[in-house]
């Protein structure tokens, strides 16, 4: 059904994983302080196919040291985390969004990909035609935001959203070349209804 490799909410959680042998992984959230970032080095040692996304200058440049100091020679695959009405993580849209991916596409070990952009505040919106209207209006933001990158000569390949409440809309978008949808798995009963 065109379902390859997986997104993970935490460090810990790629670390499972790739160590189970799954390792085209994408970590959704940021990882930020120098413990996180030393185990994220460790792991992108021996596991290439790791992405990363990152919501400040200051989190892109303390991974890429972190990097350069280890002496890997590859690059991390990155995508800028766009806040897309959630408000819990993610860079503004506009000029602080092409500011960051700027920043990110001229650092030695981080390759800028992508933008990814998680509507949380809408997964458990009970009305469907609510959900939908509002979704839609965050995918707005996550594909403009992903044509003003290329618009800039910014290379992006993938924009990465939605949740199981949010996929079938967000993957009916044009631009959109992923979707996240985790929790299906369990089918909740809110879900369900």
């Amino acid at each position: 059904a065109g379902a390859k490799g997986a997104c993970v909410a935490k460090l810990s959680e790629a670390e499972v994983m790739c160590a189970k042998g799954v390792t085209d992984i994408l970590i959704t959230s940021e990882l930020v302080g120098p413990a996180k970032v030393k185990r994220l080095v460790d792991l992108f040692q021996s596991y290439k196919e790791i992405r990363i996304v990152v919501d400040s200058e200051e989190g892109a440049k303390a991974i890429d040291t972190a990097i350069g100091e280890s002496g890997v020679a590859d690059r991390i695959l990155t995508l800028i985390d766009l806040d897309v009405g959630l408000h819990r993580t993610g860079v503004e849209p506009g000029e602080p969004a092409l500011q960051l991916a700027k920043t990110v596409a001229g650092l030695k070990h981080l390759k800028l990909i992508g933008v990814q952009g998680y509507e949380g505040h809408l997964q458990h919106l009970h009305g469907f035609d609510e959900r939908r209207r509002a979704c839609l209006e965050s995918m707005k933001i996550l594909v403009d935001t992903a044509e003003a990158f290329r618009k800039e000569g910014l290379q992006i390949d993938v924009v990465t959203t939605g949740g199981t409440g949010t996929a079938e809309f967000c993957a009916a978008v044009k631009g959109v070349t992923e979707v996240q949808p985790g929790s299906f798995l369990f089918m909740d009963t809110d879900y369900r209804n």
